[in-house]
């Protein structure tokens, strides 16, 4: 007999969180979607997760809309997993369901009751109905994907019942495998619980900041820092600790991913509550590195703007170059730039966490690299008919725990001890013919100043580079 046949999960909030009439709710959820939505699909591509807040609507609605608009309404998942923490019960480890689904005044999603079955054979689930019976923090998500997405799709909901940084590791150690393009995970977490607003603000902006480093260990030390401090007003600064947490380790596991901040707001200022006890909002979008998907036509765009930029500087001019920013070129993200005349090198400079999107971060750093690296002679308006450039676009730093996870052909390298840092790029190995060792030995000397073994003591980290040139002398 199946189990899993007409046990449906009643909708437990609706009229509470959200509207209790269909209409209404439908009303809503599509007003939020599209009320001053900066979230064009087109700016997100191979979005592989969502962190999105779980209050009532009135508070965070319009923050977690922003962040499932940049979903393309067509598209189509095996399975979405849904992440949350229980807010009813403490336990080591995560539960499952054996409900066939999930319902709300909209109808009823089913559960991908085959992963379910899975996920219960690993021993790191239990099934537990009650904690999921009231639980408000995956219901509340549903209404967003029934409206928005045309496709019919099934959920596996997962609750977490600790934030022991251990236990969402295995808990991630077996939910990596469905973290792949063709499933979407949705991690449910509001942020700092009760502070005045303007604590929130900072906090939350520390928090995100620790977030999108992708560092598990790093955020939990963080939140346990808040738990700790002296603000008792501020309740925690992150109630889905170790939802997120187990996100973060799964990308650790996988191919460099971009966590993209998205919207930010708090309940002061979306519902008018007291500015003295809010609660803060942050929803954000997981996609494949900008990196990796930069067009033929973008590359050309970034290396015409890096020449351009040298050009106006040394000729004093301001010409502006003609050309389209895509939303890809507006995306925050590392990137390198090498200046070569006459095909030797004569500057390089970048930045692994710029301010500014990706377009700008290219233009100031041809010119940086073109006039202020002390290794070289600046470039001269003469030169400039005999200028190269080359174009490293990093995917996001990622810690590693040791060297093994270091592969010098297809990673750059970071090393960090205290104040003092070097890196060399993907391409350093295969100019050099250095191995691994030898390429962690000459960065650890030559560019953190650590001595040729110091890389042993300090943090180490790697990333990715798409690297391109206009290939006129380089």
């Amino acid at each position: 007999m199946n189990t899993y046949a007409t046990n449906i999960r009643e909708a437990a909030v609706a009229g509470l969180f959200y509207p209790a009439d269909s209409q209404a709710l439908c009303n809503e959820v599509t007003g939020m979607l599209k009320r001053e939505s900066t979230c064009d699909t087109t700016n997100y591509q191979n979005i592989r997760a969502l962190v999105v807040p779980h209050a009532g609507y009135a508070y965070s609605g319009i923050t977690a809309a922003k962040a499932f608009a940049a979903l393309s309404p067509n598209s189509l998942f095996d399975a979405v997993f849904l992440l949350g923490n229980s807010h009813q019960k403490h336990f080591q480890g995560a539960a499952l369901c054996n409900y066939s689904g999930f319902k709300t005044p909209l109808g009823t999603v089913e559960i991908n009751t085959q992963v379910v079955s899975q996920l219960n054979n690993t021993g790191c689930f239990e099934t537990d109905q009650a904690v999921h019976a009231t639980e408000h923090s995956l219901e509340v998500l549903l209404p967003f994907m029934q409206v928005h997405l045309h496709e019919k799709f099934t959920i596996v909901p997962i609750l977490l019942g600790t934030n022991n940084p251990d236990v969402c590791r295995t808990v991630a150690q077996h939910l990596v495998r469905w973290f792949t393009p063709r499933n979407l995970f949705v991690v449910s977490t509001d942020l700092s619980h009760y502070p005045d607003a303007s604590t929130a603000i900072e906090t939350d902006s520390q928090t995100v900041e620790f977030l999108i480093q992708g560092d598990a260990r790093k955020l939990h030390n963080h939140l346990q820092e808040i738990k700790n401090g002296n603000n008792r007003n501020l309740l925690t600064g992150m109630c889905g600790e170790g939802a997120v947490l187990t996100l973060l380790e799964m990308i650790q596991q996988t191919a460099p991913l971009s966590l993209i901040p998205v919207h930010y707001s708090h309940s002061a200022m979306t519902a008018g509550e007291n500015s003295n006890r809010v609660v803060g909002y942050q929803s954000l979008v997981v996609t494949q590195a900008p990196d990796q998907i930069l067009s033929e036509h973008e590359k050309a765009v970034l290396l015409n703007l890096a020449r351009q930029s040298v050009s106006n500087h040394l000729m004093g001019s301001f010409a502006e170059t003609n050309t389209e920013i895509t939303p890809n070129l507006n995306r925050r993200c590392g990137a390198f730039v090498s200046v070569y005349v006459s095909g030797k090198l004569r500057g390089c400079i970048g930045q692994f966490a710029p301010e500014t999107p990706l377009w700008q971060t290219i233009a100031q750093l041809a010119t940086a690299a073109a006039t202020t690296d002390k290794r070289f002679k600046p470039v001269t308006p003469s030169e400039l008919h005999q200028l190269s450039v080359e174009l490293s676009v990093l995917s996001p730093l990622r810690p590693i725990a040791n060297a093994e996870e270091y592969d010098p052909l297809r990673h750059g390298i970071y090393i960090r001890k205290g104040n003092r840092c070097g890196t060399f790029l993907p391409q350093v190995a295969q100019s050099t013919g250095w191995n691994k060792w030898e390429m962690l030995s000459h960065c650890s000397q030559q560019k953190a100043g650590l001595g040729p073994d110091g890389w042993q003591q300090a943090e180490l980290f790697v990333y990715e580079a798409v690297v391109f040139s206009d290939k006129t002398n380089v």
